[in-house]
């Protein structure tokens, strides 16, 4: 368990604890090269929620919650768009 504990440690280095909020955490990972590419990836994203809900018939076997999955992904856009 202790050798378990250590990889954990020194794996999972993404998320950072957040500096305002307790028991939540920030990826300071995410990175643009300016706004045109931060509002090329929002509009990519906005574009798969769109895709996402004209209800195709066919679902892989591995989406298990495809508006859970879309919740998500439109918080995220949210996110990233600047006030």
């Amino acid at each position: 368990m202790k050798k378990l504990k250590i990889l954990a440690e020194d794996t999972f280095v993404t998320l950072q604890p957040h500096k305002q909020y307790k028991n939540k955490f920030e990826a300071p990972s995410l990175n643009f090269e300016g706004y045109t590419d931060l509002f090329t990836t929002i509009d990519a994203l906005l574009k798969v929620c769109i895709l996402a809900t004209q209800g195709d018939q066919h679902v892989p076997p591995f989406v298990k919650s495809t508006p859970h999955n879309i919740r998500i992904t439109l918080e995220l856009v949210s996110k990233l768009i600047p006030f």
